[in-house]
């Protein structure tokens, strides 16, 4: 499952949701900021959701999250935004992937990719391929 941090209200609405997913033997989530434009609650983003501990309390072993290829109006340093999420979990021992967001363009999902590595990110990365779609004609 996923959490989108920008949606949950507070602590309390976070662990509710993280005890059901305990109790279903859920132990690896994606984690991501979310669409909303002003978050719901307390969490900005994803790393706030992080920093709280609450992951590692209830029995998540690994915490997916997500890289931006064209970047994010709300990420200044998308790059460095995910070097401190690999960091918390390396800090916590918690397994951690990236997984882009979907990008048709392939010179920027490889640029991300290289920077990454560049940094010190050794973490799996799995690029976000979209699905199948149907074109919508503009003539």
């Amino acid at each position: 499952p996923h959490l989108a941090a920008r949606a949950l209200l507070d602590t309390q609405e976070l662990e509710t949701w993280l005890e059901t997913m305990r109790s279903s033997g859920v132990n690896h989530v994606l984690l991501l900021a979310g669409d909303n434009d002003e978050p719901a609650g307390i969490f900005s983003s994803s790393l706030d959701v992080l920093l709280t501990g609450l992951l590692q309390k209830h029995g998540i072993q690994q915490v997916d999250v997500v890289a931006h290829p064209e970047g994010s109006s709300r990420m200044r340093d998308p790059v460095a935004e995910v070097l401190r999420k690999v960091s918390w979990a390396q800090e916590h021992d918690i397994r951690m992937d990236i997984v882009t967001q979907v990008c048709f363009d392939v010179n920027a999902v490889s640029t991300l990719c290289r920077q990454l590595r560049k940094v010190g990110v050794i973490n799996c990365i799995r690029v976000g391929l979209p699905g199948l779609a149907t074109p919508v004609r503009s003539w």
